[in-house]
């Protein structure tokens, strides 16, 4: 990823509670690795992008 771009962020919730977020960045060259949030502590990291 390059210095200025940024991932798309998908946010998924089980039963209305956070369960994941998975982040991704993609470009004409490919995309680079899927990278998944699921453990509590750092989902809660990022519950306020949801």
């Amino acid at each position: 990823m390059g210095e200025h771009e940024r991932p798309d962020l998908a946010v998924l919730r089980r039963d209305g509670t956070l369960a994941a977020v998975l982040m991704v960045s993609a470009s004409t060259e490919g995309m680079d690795p899927v990278l998944w949030i699921m453990k509590p502590e750092k989902t809660a990291a990022v519950s306020g992008l949801a």
